[in-house]
C-alpha cells in the first residue's frame, strides 16, 4: 500500500453519515479517483459547501470507495463529519499540514528527521557511509563479519574443528576396494559384507523367525503345490463310512428310470398283479383294500353289501320332505331344505345373451348381448309406471351420464337435441289441435310448418327458438316485451361512441363450420346432406361485441357432453339502445361544434368588418 497523489482527481458522492464514501462518478472536466490504484491511500478533502472534511482514505477499485483512514482536518471539531442527505464533491488534495516549503532562509523543516540539516555537505559525507555502518564494532563482531565472508579464505574456528578431526598422515585417494576391506575387517564396525549379503539372498522376502504353529499350518495348507492334507480333508474324510467304494449309480430307462443319484421313478400303468405285494390270493369279484397290519399293506376283500330301494328310501327319510324343497349335504348326511329366495344382498347375475323372461308367452325379455342391452316385447307394449293414482312417479332417463329426458304426470322435459326424419308431427293431428311437423328428413333447412298458434288466453307465448340456419317468418312480425311497467330502470348506456368505435360491421359468408352444424347427425349415425351457403351476409363479431356490449352476446344451447364446442350468438335488436345512445353522443357533439363554429364565425365577421 503506497500514498499516491494526483492531479485533477474529483467524484461526487451522495454517502450519508460517517462511514466510507461511496463514489459516484467523475465530475465533468475530473478523472476519477481509479488513478490512486486499488489498496493505496491518498489525501482527499470533501465539502457539501456548507461542512468539509480533510484526511487520508484508502481507495478500493471495488464498489468504487474511499474509506476514511484518518480525519486530518474538519467542520466537526477534526472529527469525521456526519452528512446529511444530498450530494458533495470529493477531491484529491494536498493537505497544508503535509506540504513542505522552503522559507524565506532558505531552510526547510519538516515533521520526521531532517531538522536544518545542511544537506549539500552532510550528504557527501553521508554517501561515503554504508548503510548500517557503525563505529563502535567488537572484536567478536568483527570476527564474525570476517567468518561470514564468502570471498575472504579466512580460517574459520569450524575449519580448525575439522582439521582436528583428520588423522594424523590421513590421505584422500584411497579406492573404494580399499575403504570396502578396511571397512568389513574392522570388528566393531558391525559391517554388511559380501557373506552377509549372500545369506540374506537366501531368505525370502517377509520372511520371519517367528511364526507360530498355527501360521506355519496355514501357509502349509494355502500351498497349491503341497498336497496337504488339510482340516477339509479331514472333515470330508470323517463323512466317509468304513469300507465304502466309489460305486457310481447307473442311469435307467424304459418302465423305471433313474438318474445318478436321483430317485427312481415307476411310469404310470405299467405295475401289474404279479408286481404287488399281496398277502392273500384273489378271487373273483374281489378289490384290493389297504390293510397295514397285512404284509404289503395290501389285500383282496369283498365289496361291502349294497342298498335295498328300502334302505335308501329310509336313509333319504322322504317323510321329513316339503313340496318345492331339495336335497342338501349338510356336512354329515343328507337332508331336506328350502330354496333360498334369489336377490337380496347376493343379486341375480346373468351372462350375455342370457335372457330373463317374463310371461306366460315369454312376452318380455331383458338381457345383453355383450355390446348392448335390451328390453325387447314381441307380443304387446312396454309400459313405465302406471295408469292409476298412486303411479305418480318421474321417470328420468340418462346417457353417457347426462340426464336426457324426465317424463312426469306433467309430461316429457327432454335435455338436449331432438331430431325428426320423414314426415312425423308432435300434438293433435285433429284441425283443432296444434302440430308441429317437419317434411322430408330433419335437416333445418327443411320447412317447418305451424297450422295454429300456440296460444294462451288468445295471446301468443314462445320462450326460445334456436336455430342454427336461417329462420323465415312468413305470417307477419314477432316481438319481444319492453313495457315501462315491467323494467327497472338502471341508467343510460355509457360512452356509446367510444364502445361502437370498437366495432366492425363487415361482410361475410358462412365457414364450414356452419355447414357442420346445420348439417347435423341422425339417431341412426347418418349425416344430412347440406350444401354450403355461399350468399354473402352482414353482421358483426360477437367477441368484440362481447366486450363493450355483453348483453347482447349469448351462447348456443348448454353443452350436452365434454366434447361439444359452445358458440357465442348475436341478439342483433340488443345493438338498438347502443346505436340510439350512440346517436344522441354523436348529436349533442355535432350541436357543441355547431355552437362554436357560429361563435368563431361571429369573430371572423368582426374582423373582417
Amino acid at each position: 500500500m503506497a500514498l499516491v497523489v494526483a492531479d485533477r482527481l474529483q467524484e461526487t458522492t451522495t454517502t450519508t453519515g460517517t462511514g466510507t464514501y461511496t463514489l459516484a462518478g467523475a465530475k465533468s472536466g475530473f478523472s476519477s479517483f481509479s488513478s490512486i490504484g486499488d489498496g493505496n491511500t491518498t489525501y482527499y478533502a470533501c465539502s457539501d459547501g456548507t461542512d468539509f472534511e480533510v484526511g487520508i482514505g484508502t481507495y478500493t477499485a471495488s464498489g468504487t470507495t474511499l474509506a476514511r483512514t484518518t480525519i486530518l482536518t474538519s467542520s466537526n471539531s477534526n472529527n469525521a463529519v456526519n452528512w446529511g442527505a444530498g450530494e458533495k464533491d470529493i477531491f484529491v488534495t494536498l493537505p497544508s499540514a503535509k506540504t513542505v516549503l522552503e522559507d524565506a532562509s532558505n531552510n526547510v523543516t519538516t515533521g520526521g528527521t531532517i531538522n536544518g540539516r545542511n544537506l549539500s555537505t552532510d550528504g557527501s559525507k553521508l554517501d561515503g557511509i554504508e548503510a548500517s555502518a557503525t563505529a563502535d564494532q567488537t572484536a567478536a563482531e568483527i570476527r564474525t563479519l570476517v567468518e561470514s565472508a564468502t570471498d575472504s579464505n579466512v580460517f574459520t574456528d569450524a575449519d580448525h574443528t575439522k582439521l582436528n578431526g583428520i588423522e594424523t598422515s590421513a590421505t584422500a585417494d584411497q579406492t573404494d576396494a580399499e575403504i570396502k576391506t578396511a571397512y568389513e575387517n574392522n570388528a566393531d564396525t558391525n559391517a554388511f559384507t559380501d557373506a552377509l549379503q549372500t545369506k540374506l539372498n537366501g531368505i525370502e522376502t517377509s520372511a520371519t523367525a517367528d511364526q507360530t504353529d498355527a501360521e506355519i499350518k496355514t501357509a502349509y495348507e494355502n500351498n497349491s503345490d503341497t498336497n496337504a492334507f488339510t482340516d477339509a480333508l479331514q472333515t470330508k474324510l470323517n463323512g466317509v463310512a468304513a469300507s465304502a467304494n466309489a460305486y457310481v449309480h447307473p442311469n435307467h430307462s424304459g418302465e423305471v428310470t433313474s438318474t445318478a443319484d436321483g430317485a427312481t421313478v415307476i411310469a404310470d400303468d405299467v405295475v401289474d398283479e404279479a408286481n404287488l405285494k399281496v398277502s392273500n390270493t384273489p378271487t373273483d369279484g374281489y378289490f384290493l383294500s389297504a390293510q397295514s397290519g397285512n404284509t404289503g399293506g395290501l389285500t383282496w376283500a369283498s365289496p361291502p353289501a349294497g342298498y335295498a330301494d328300502s334302505d335308501v328310501d329310509t336313509h333319504l327319510n322322504q317323510s321329513s320332505a316339503s313340496s318345492g324343497q331339495y336335497l342338501q349335504w349338510n356336512g354329515s348326511d343328507y337332508a331336506w331344505a328350502a330354496v333360498s329366495s334369489v336377490g337380496g344382498a347376493t343379486g341375480v347375475d346373468f351372462n350375455d345373451n342370457v335372457k330373463a323372461r317374463f310371461g306366460t308367452g315369454n312376452d318380455l325379455e331383458i338381457y345383453h348381448d355383450g355390446t348392448d342391452a335390451y328390453i325387447a316385447s314381441a307380443a304387446s307394449n312396454i309400459k313405465y309406471g302406471g295408469s292409476g293414482a298412486g303411479a305418480n312417479v318421474n321417470h328420468i332417463f340418462y346417457s353417457n351420464g347426462y340426464q336426457r329426458c324426465q317424463v312426469d304426470r306433467y309430461g316429457v322435459d327432454v335435455t338436449g337435441n331432438m331430431y325428426a326424419s320423414g314426415s312425423g308431427s308432435f300434438g293433435s293431428s285433429s284441425s283443432g289441435g296444434y302440430r308441429l311437423y317437419v317434411n322430408g328428413d330433419s335437416r333445418f333447412t327443411s320447412s317447418m310448418q305451424c297450422d295454429y298458434n300456440i296460444t294462451s288466453n288468445n295471446t301468443m307465448y314462445c320462450n326460445q327458438i334456436n336455430v342454427a340456419g336461417t329462420t323465415y317468418y312468413g305470417g307477419g312480425y314477432y316481438l319481444s316485451y319492453s313495457d315501462d311497467i315491467l323494467k327497472q330502470r338502471i341508467a343510460n348506456i355509457p360512452e356509446a361512441l367510444s364502445k361502437i368505435s370498437q366495432l366492425n360491421g363487415f361482410h361475410y359468408t358462412d365457414s364450414d363450420t356452419v355447414t357442420d352444424l346445420i348439417r347435423g347427425t341422425n339417431p341412426d349415425g347418418t349425416v344430412n346432406l347440406v350444401e354450403k351457403e355461399t350468399a354473402q351476409k352482414v353482421g358483426v363479431s360477437a367477441q368484440e361485441l362481447e366486450k363493450v356490449l355483453p348483453e347482447a352476446v349469448g351462447k348456443t344451447l348448454s353443452k350436452q357432453s365434454a366434447t361439444e364446442t359452445e358458440y357465442l350468438t348475436v341478439d342483433y335488436q340488443r345493438i338498438v339502445p347502443l346505436l340510439i345512445e350512440g346517436i344522441k353522443e354523436l348529436k349533442t357533439k355535432v350541436e357543441t361544434l355547431e355552437t362554436e363554429n357560429t361563435a368563431i364565425k361571429a369573430r371572423l365577421d368582426a374582423l373582417e368588418a
